[in-house]
């Protein structure tokens, strides 16, 4: 993956919650694979932790998302950055 495709992980909100649970997870285990080269390190714990983030009506909430990356829950998006 190009460095510079990092600064563009950004999904629509309202497209993802739309979605059922086990569509939402295979996005984000995608998601996780494309940041990460790999999903090994991604538990099922995690991602539901992630998941509640996203369901929860709160902006501005952010959940790490493996290292160096966190996932954050804007109002109208959701995006993964690398950790400042």
């Amino acid at each position: 993956m190009d460095a510079n495709e990092h600064k563009s992980l950004r999904y629509d909100l309202k497209v993802f919650l739309a979605l059922d649970n086990s569509e939402q997870q295979v996005i984000l285990r995608e998601l996780y694979h494309r940041v990460h080269g790999s999903k090994k390190d991604l538990m099922q714990s995690h991602l539901e932790q992630i998941l509640k983030v996203l369901r929860t009506n709160v902006s501005g909430k952010r959940k790490e998302f493996g290292p160096g990356k966190v996932l954050y829950r804007k109002r109208d998006y959701f995006e993964v950055k690398d950790v400042e």
